[in-house]
């Protein structure tokens, strides 16, 4: 009887730790409503704002004024679609999130946005790829 309690036991832990990360781990809406909020601030012009949203890693690798240039200089969306997005590894703390980006004459594109949020920090703008 005791071998079989100790089964039980042991089975259960695992699909216990399952079920908790599924309802109460990382949800990958959160990232995706980070990523529409960055490129809301990019579509507003309020590039300060947007560049608040990287990752302190982007911050060190790019200055303020660098990713206000490379905004002016690039292709800056009138609007934009999440599509869509996964997290990136296991435990949760990294994500891609697709989206669509309308230009002003109306082209479009497709990028996949790297996100980061590690040990319940918020979510942030990381990779290479801002527009």
């Amino acid at each position: 009887m005791i071998g079989i309690v100790v089964t039980l036991v042991i089975c259960a832990l695992p699909v216990t730790g399952f079920f908790l990360y599924w309802f109460a781990g990382p949800d990958i809406d959160d990232a995706k409503a980070v990523a529409g909020q960055y490129f809301d601030r990019v579509e507003a012009g309020d590039d300060a704002g947007a560049y608040q949203l990287l990752c302190a890693d982007a911050q060190k690798a790019m200055t303020q004024d660098a990713f206000v240039a490379k905004l002016k200089d690039g292709f800056r969306p009138v609007d934009h679609a999440v599509l869509g997005g996964a997290f990136a590894d296991e435990p949760g703390y990294e994500a891609r999130i697709d989206v669509r980006l309308v230009g002003a004459n109306g082209a479009t594109r497709e990028v996949d946005l790297s996100l980061e949020g590690r040990n319940g920090d918020p979510w942030r703008v990381c990779g290479d790829t801002f527009i």
